[in-house]
């Protein structure tokens, strides 16, 4: 009731005791959905007046809008309306009648108002009322703006009459008549801003604004602040857009209404009303358009930043006229600066906000996306993903296992992310994902206890991200996920930790039950450990310190209540069905390198082995050649050592130049092909695996001189169609001058002409379903950023 004695108390109308001086002031009101007064009226007020106030869209709001009004016509409000009685000492300010009007309370915050409407007070009128100074300063900004607007003789558009201007008060004409609110942006909004910016529009450099100046006070105050509710990545990424924004950029300003939404107008016989002017200041040309569509998509249609931004692109297309003849690229431009300016401003609203509503955190998840749409081409998009993740995260109940305190976008490239999350929370999060605008690819692996989701961002990187609800090793359980909940810690930087105890726990556990050295880095969480008296606990600081076996962890944990009885036969159940998953969805890839020696293929396949195993999150084997299920010819002739040792030396040394005995050497080494590939298929491609062949049977149809054969390429090419095929199979090559700086293995027209017919077959084999696939490695990076680029697309088919 506080609100509605302020607004009363704003009126003139003071309220005292029940039986003291005053009359009996009975009231009707409809709550929100947290419990607090949004509407309310005298109780013997006749028609639904409040409805002013509503924006009716959509079936829900018609048969809402239709439903009271059958309600005051049978006169039955006061049985299904909650009743307040006041007393109130009249001193009316402006005349008003003290039981024919109704009041909006406002949305809180440190702007908020009343605001009634009556039919009876100089025609119809609507009577704003501040609750606070701020809102007084907004009411005093509304009457200046309403008088601009009447002097610059604007004539496409209808605007309020100030009516009445006074400390805490302001009373102006109501223009809504017989209108209609429209969701969607419409000519009569083009006609009504391009009017609007046509009048009043100047042009100055954008640190020279004052629009800019206030957003880098503001955000600066925000910065500073110790709000924890504040998303700190959002708030790192305005910092970057402001700073990749050129200050000296002269931009076009113009008159702008501040909050132009479809609640905010009317149209009537094809022109805009337009109401609400409290906000009104110069404003980068466009911030109201934008304005329209995107708090349209945010609170009333739900919409992900992805499709938002796609009305925004049909508008500016369809309608050249309210941007004129600015380029794709400076439509951007005023984007970014709507997004900066907005964002920032309501930020430090709602800093001073005590209780936030749901519709703040709709507006904050899609400005974070919005945000990192527009930086996407100058931050890695990783680096935004990792902070958005934890700005999501924030209102929800997680921690971040095994973090080391640094800000999220300074993850390393090879480094994952483990969260520990509810799992209905983690149902919340997959719908994010799957409209989070910088996504290419998602690869997700869901079992009993956690699920794993692979990222693959536009520009190529990976994050790799554990959701844990449950923390299981096979069948058993570590440890109750909830204890781990309950005792969490926020960073300076805004991430979620839990207690250091906890992850001790949750890493010693993890090692030892999967029967792996702690690895040094996590050395020093054993500290928290040396305390504890529990059994566990102890026997976990021991195995820290490498003088403690598993077996005497794993006898404990079987121990606890999570892992005996039918809890213990669940627990089993859940883990056959996680592995049944793995089998059948969890395959892996075979990748070929080939190429003279000295082209770069040793170095690239350890570069590509390491991305594969910290990046794709997949065990790799690296394989010379071929399978070797069979050994090398020359073991049965020379021992297994001299043989390996003479085939580490230089190649096509070999002397043989007999077709039987080629033949011969195939067919031996094409049996190990045939038989080894469907074993290597068996162990390790239907595991998961990456198999990597250093070499492969293409040197049989290319440079067969190599292995001391010598056929016909086309005995060896016909071979190769009854093989199982690699998923990927790249050549590497480069020029020569440049290999013999390498290597001085080969002469210049050997390498130019291996070249040629490794160009030539990759080119031909490519048309028969596989992937082939010529590489001049000219740099590092870049090849092996184009070759796990492949790997990654088909890692997701």
């Amino acid at each position: 009731m506080e609100t509605i004695i302020n607004i009363l108390t704003g009126l003139g109308w003071k309220v005292t005791k029940p039986g003291e001086k005053g009359n009996k002031l009975k009231l009707l009101f409809i709550r929100n959905t947290d419990g607090t007064v949004r509407w309310f009226w005298p109780s013997g007020l006749q028609k639904p007046l409040f409805l002013k106030f509503y924006n009716i869209q959509g079936a829900k709001g018609k048969f809402f809008a239709w439903a009271i009004q059958i309600l005051f016509h049978l006169r039955l409000q006061r049985l299904f309306f909650p009743q307040a009685t006041l007393w109130v000492e009249s001193q009316p300010k402006l005349g008003l009648n003290i039981s024919d009007w109704a009041c909006f309370t406002g949305t809180p915050g440190p702007n908020r108002k009343g605001v009634l409407y009556t039919e009876n007070l100089r025609d119809n009128s609507f009577i704003k009322v501040a609750i606070g100074e701020q809102a007084n300063l907004l009411l005093k900004n509304e009457a200046k703006t309403l008088w601009k607007l009447q002097a610059n003789n604007l004539t496409e558009f209808r605007f309020p009459k100030s009516l009445h201007d006074q400390l805490g008060i302001h009373v102006q004409s109501n223009i809504s008549g017989t209108g209609k609110r429209l969701a969607h942006f419409t000519h009569q909004h083009v006609k009504a801003l391009t009017d609007l910016r046509n009048r009043t529009i100047s042009y100055l450099p954008l640190n020279q604004s004052d629009i800019w100046k206030t957003t880098l006070e503001l955000l600066q105050k925000l910065n500073q602040s110790n709000d924890t509710r504040l998303p700190g990545g959002l708030l790192r990424k305005l910092k970057l857009l402001m700073q990749s924004l050129p200050q000296e950029k002269i931009i076009q300003t113009c008159l702008s209404h501040g909050d132009f939404t479809p609640w905010n107008t009317y149209v009537e016989n094809d022109q805009l009303a337009i109401y609400d002017w409290e906000m009104g200041c110069h404003r980068p040309i466009a911030y109201d358009a934008f304005h329209f569509i995107i708090q349209q998509g945010i609170l009333v249609d739900r919409k992900p930043w992805k499709k938002i931004k796609m009305d925004i692109q049909t508008i500016c297309s369809e309608n050249n006229s309210l941007l004129g003849s600015l380029s794709l690229q400076q439509q951007q431009f005023y984007l970014q600066l709507y997004l900066v300016i907005n964002v920032v401003y309501y930020l430090q609203v709602y800093r001073q906000q005590e209780n936030w509503h749901t519709q703040i955190n709709w507006l904050i998840e899609t400005w974070n996306d919005a945000c990192s749409d527009v930086l996407k081409s100058h931050v890695n998009h990783r680096a935004l993903a990792a902070m958005d993740l934890i700005d999501f995260l924030r209102t929800d109940t997680y921690a971040a296992l095994k973090y080391k305190g640094h800000l999220p976008e300074q993850l390393s490239a090879y480094s994952d992310l483990d969260i520990c999350i509810e799992k209905k929370n983690y149902k919340r999060l997959v719908a994010w994902l799957t409209q989070y605008p910088l996504l290419k690819k998602r690869n997700t692996i869901v079992r009993s206890f956690m699920a794993t989701e692979q990222l693959i961002f536009q520009d190529g990187s990976v994050l790799n991200i554990d959701f844990v609800w449950k923390f299981k090793r096979k069948e058993l359980v570590m440890f109750k996920a909830s204890d781990l909940l309950a005792h969490t810690t926020l960073t300076k930087w805004g991430v979620r930790v839990p207690r250091a105890i906890d992850n001790a726990r949750y890493v010693a556990l993890f090692y030892a039950l999967n029967k792996k050295t702690i690895p040094e880095q996590y050395a020093a969480y054993a500290e928290p450990l040396v305390p504890s008296t529990n059994k566990i606990d102890q026997a976990l600081l021991r195995y820290f310190k490498r003088n403690q076996s598993n077996e005497e962890i794993t006898r404990l944990v079987k121990q606890h209540t999570l892992n005996r009885g039918m809890a213990r036969l669940i627990n089993t159940v859940a883990y056959l069905m996680d592995v049944y998953k793995q089998i059948t969805s969890g395959r892996g890839m075979t990748v070929t390198f080939s190429g003279v020696d000295g082209a770069g293929k040793s170095t690239m396949i350890e570069n590509i082995a390491l991305r594969a195993e910290k990046q794709l999150r997949k065990r790799v084997v690296v394989l010379r050649h071929r399978p070797s299920m069979l050994p090398i010819l020359s073991v049965w002739t020379k021992g297994k050592e001299a043989a390996h040792k003479d085939a580490a030396g230089l190649p096509r040394l070999g002397t043989n130049k007999s077709m039987l005995s080629s033949l011969l050497r195939f067919a031996y080494y094409y049996t190990d092909y045939s038989i080894g590939q469907v074993w290597i298929y068996l162990k390790y491609i239907l595991r998961g695996y990456v198999v990597l062949y250093d070499r492969y049977y293409f040197d049989f149809i290319n440079d067969s001189k190599r292995s001391n054969i010598v056929l016909p390429q086309t005995i060896t090419r016909l071979g190769y169609n009854f093989l199982l095929k690699p998923e990927l199979n790249f050549f590497l090559y480069a020029n020569p001058d440049v290999i013999l700086a390498r290597k001085q293995e080969l002469t210049r027209d050997t390498i130019e002409q291996l070249t040629d017919k490794y160009c030539n077959l990759f080119q031909n084999l490519d048309r028969e379903g596989k992937q082939y696939i010529a590489i001049e490695n000219l740099d590092l990076q870049r090849t092996s950023d184009e070759i796990f680029e492949r790997m990654l697309a088909q890692n997701a088919a």
